[in-house]
């Protein structure tokens, strides 16, 4: 018996096919919004139509898609998203059918690993944000792409800040890249209504943003649940309510099955080869509704129970004795078919795919087995039985791909429906429930090790669900830290304060310790909110010293150190700046294994760093450098690319200031020599930047680099340093740099005798509250000399436009200012 024969939907497939053809035909981009009920066919019509797409079209279009989930999607950020990355670069395995045996060998590989140059080429911050770093190590291990590349992408896996524009940006500019290497490119997401408010941004922006490039863009939903919210739903706020224009297109499954779920009925049947009267399809259409899904499951159980059997031509006919009004009440509800169903499997079938439903919708192989503990089934055994008996022979579950994982190599699964995976859940008392979620939280913790932050959402909802709110606290901050990470500060905020809240409830002092301090760094401190963030942390600092958690401490100095040099107060800064070193350093001395000694190195590095900086705004010069080389040491020690680039940086800029200050004082013999030293280091900097994808200290290095060219007035390749700065700078939307790079600007102006130009920028920097002081300072030098030797100007209009100025705005415009002098 053929599982699902795909009929009855011609007209929906000719929307997309002729949706394609003007993609592929006109290399612009189509949108398809496909709703329906549940089991009302959706992922069937798509996954066919990827099919024909990809048999239609070889060597010319390739189909990634991500599926949300209704347990953790609303929190699971990007989720969708990175399982569409993941599919494209080879890294997971496709979630939907397709035909891949007539395409050319080696095809899928060589595009695969084209897709993966193209994330690390035009989309650096999405290694370690939308793939886990150790998965891209191992899939970087399969490829030939070349070692420069390489170097970059593993210098990412450890995840970083990044700018939520950014994000999208470069997720969009990846997708482009792709689709334009290949011809055209489907990406899909399924179950819109589950997906969280980034994802659904996201969908929007390369909805928006790719309207000029060959990509198809199907999202699906269900309609019922999205009706009952209202235009409350996400989904209509972020996509439905917009209007796309001439290329948008819908199919509302649920009106096709009102007007054709007869046809539909009668033409399934056919196509399973059942001859069968007019009354049978009648009573079978009244059954289902011509609800793909319970059409397929009542035609199933007939089949199984020999109610429907093959005669001896080969046809499926009904039994002589079969009498609808004696089959189970059950089966007249969907629910009821599918608990039939599962009934009939083996109890070991049955209880794997119980365990399964805990984990979700999607689950792992090597948790099932880590719980089966009365079975003696092997690795090898389970991952058979997955794939001969729940994918092949009861179409239950579908591969989804090998996931490493430090040393190990987790298989994953997913439940070809959600409503199966709903049904086994739901068919166990909450007492149960709870149980096996702690066990399977306690498993995947095991089994991801250090790697179970990339988890965090997902443990956090196990341990609630467990009532262990230690290890929710704890895995609500990381999440809430991932949040952070992808500037969903909103989503994050809520995430900390959950933590924060239960944390207090429970007493859990550690956990309220790590809530005051992940919301304030990644927060408040974020977002300029200094006062508060400085009265949590003084009772946060507290916290940790009557219960002696010294990391805690370490973190929350630093902290407190930066605040205090936000203000200015730099004495206090390096006081608790001291402090955290200290620390650091005595838990250096006690750590009990490499794990412990690392991550106390990289405190201490952190502290160093704090140190230099405050030392050197205070022109503590000797000070500061002696901070700066003991951190660049320990990066060095660590192999530590990130850490070494912070210290070059830091110390060509601390060579610049000490060569300008001895300029000033006519020693320029001693300029010089400090001059050729920060250039060493800068261009240091400036080639491990490059190499890794740093955008942001790039733009530093660069613009240091023009700093010190202005010092030995080589203004035109001041100019082109500068450029680079502001063109990173306003590309990636790294808006706190533009302050320095406008005194800079103004500086260079100066020097070749623009006056209203520099006094422009510089008179903005002198006014503007974010400046630092030595910023106000470059920018006061250059307005006095620019008014010493321009006596007549009048500066009354020019301070007015600085007033009115935005820095956006006056950024570009000093960028196109520089471009047209480097012309």
């Amino acid at each position: 018996m053929v599982d699902q024969i795909f009929v009855g939907r011609d007209a929906e497939m000719n929307i997309l096919q002729e949706s394609l053809e003007s993609v592929y035909r006109d290399q612009a981009c189509r949108i398809c919004l496909v709703t329906g009920d549940a089991g009302s066919g959706k992922t069937t019509l798509i996954e066919n139509f990827s099919q024909f797409a990809e048999e239609r079209y070889a060597e010319t279009v390739i189909v990634a898609a991500g599926k949300c989930n209704a347990q953790t999607g609303s929190i699971d950020t990007y989720l969708p998203f990175r399982e569409i990355i993941n599919q494209l670069t080879g890294i997971q395995a496709k979630i939907l059918k397709s035909s891949m045996d007539n395409r050319p060998a080696g095809w899928l590989r060589n595009f695969t690993d084209g897709a993966l140059e193209a994330l690390i080429e035009f989309g650096p911050d999405l290694i370690g944000t939308f793939i886990p770093g150790s998965t891209l190590v191992a899939r970087l291990a399969q490829t030939t792409i070349n070692s420069a590349l390489r170097k970059r992408a593993e210098s990412r896996v450890g995840g970083q800040e990044v700018n939520k524009k950014e994000v999208s940006k470069q997720y969009s500019d990846v997708i482009s890249k792709i689709a334009n290497s290949t011809r055209t490119i489907i990406l899909i997401v399924d179950d819109l209504q589950w997906a969280d408010e980034a994802s659904l941004q996201l969908f929007a922006h390369l909805a928006e943003t790719l309207k000029d490039q060959p990509v198809m863009l199907i999202g699906t939903y269900r309609s019922k649940e999205v009706e009952e919210a209202g235009e409350d739903h996400p989904l209509y706020k972020y996509i439905l309510s917009r209007q796309w224009g001439f290329w948008e297109t819908r199919i509302d499954l649920r009106e096709s099955n009102r007007k054709n779920g007869k046809e539909f009925v009668r033409l399934f049947l056919a196509a399973n080869k059942c001859r069968t009267d007019e009354d049978f399809e009648k009573e079978f259409f009244e059954r289902t509704e011509g609800n793909a899904l319970f059409v397929v499951e009542l035609f199933r159980y007939l089949y199984d129970h020999k109610l429907l059997s093959p005669d001896e031509t080969g046809d499926i006919v009904a039994d002589n004795s079969m009498d609808w009004s004696k089959l189970p009440a059950q089966l007249r509800k969907l629910e009821g078919l599918i608990e039939a169903r599962f009934e009939s499997l083996s109890a070991e079938l049955r209880e794997i795919l119980d365990i399964a439903s805990i984990e979700g919708q999607d689950f792992t192989a090597q948790v099932i087995l880590n719980l089966l503990k009365l079975s003696s089934l092997s690795e090898y055994d389970l991952l058979r039985t997955l794939f001969a008996d729940l994918e092949k022979k009861h179409n239950l579950v579908s591969q989804v791909r090998e996931l490493p994982v430090g040393p190990e190599v987790l298989s994953q699964y997913r439940f070809v429906n959600a409503t199966f995976h709903q049904y086994l859940y739901n068919d166990m008392s909450l007492g149960q429930r709870r149980l096996r979620h702690r066990e399977v939280a306690a498993t995947l913790e095991k089994l991801y090790g250090s790697h179970s932050a990339e988890i965090a959402n997902q443990l956090a909802w196990h341990y609630e669900l467990s009532y262990m709110p230690e290890k929710v606290v704890r895995y609500l901050n990381l999440a809430g830290e991932q949040l952070a990470r992808v500037s969903e500060y909103s989503e994050a905020e809520v995430t900390f304060n959950k933590a924060l809240s239960l944390a207090r409830i429970q007493n859990d002092k550690i956990g309220l310790v790590d809530s005051m301090r992940y919301i304030c760094g990644s927060i408040w401190m974020v977002q300029d909110k200094n006062d508060e963030a400085k009265e949590q942390l003084l009772e946060a600092l507290e916290l940790t010293r009557n219960i002696k958690y010294r990391n805690g401490e370490i973190y929350i100095l630093r902290q407190l150190g930066i605040l205090a040099r936000r203000r200015r107060h730099y004495t206090t800064a390096t006081k608790y700046y001291l402090e955290s070193l200290e620390i650091a350093r005595r838990a250096e001395a006690d750590a009990e294994n490499e794990d412990e000694r690392v991550n106390a190195k990289n405190s201490m590095a952190q502290a160093l760093n704090n140190l230099g900086t405050a030392a050197m705004a205070e022109r503590a010069y000797d000070d500061a450098a002696e901070y700066f080389k003991e951190r660049l040491k320990i990066a060095i020690e660590l192999n530590n690319q990130e850490g070494k680039l912070f210290a070059y940086l830091n110390i060509g800029d601390l060579d610049w200031r000490r060569g300008r200050d001895v300029s000033k004082v006519n020693q320029e013999d001693a300029a010089r020599g400090y001059w050729a030293l920060a250039k060493v280091s800068l261009e240091q900097a400036l080639e491990i930047g490059n190499s890794i994808g740093a955008k942001s200290q790039v733009a530093t290095a660069e613009k240091n680099l023009g700093d010190l060219a202005i010092s030995e007035m080589d203004y035109a390749e001041a100019a082109i340093h500068i450029a680079r700065s502001l063109g990173i700078i306003i590309g990636s939307g790294i808006t706190s740099k533009i302050l320095g790079n406008l005194a800079s600007v103004s500086s260079l102006l100066a020097g070749i005798d623009k006056p209203e130009d520099a006094i422009l920028y510089a008179h903005f920097v002198s006014i503007h509250p974010k400046s630092t002081e030595f910023e106000k300072e470059i920018a006061d030098e250059a307005m006095h000399i620019t008014r010493r030797n321009n006596p007549s100007i009048d500066t009354v209009v020019i301070f007015s436009r600085a007033r009115a100025s935005e820095r956006d705005t006056l950024a570009r415009s000093a960028l196109d200012l520089l471009q047209s002098l480097e012309g």
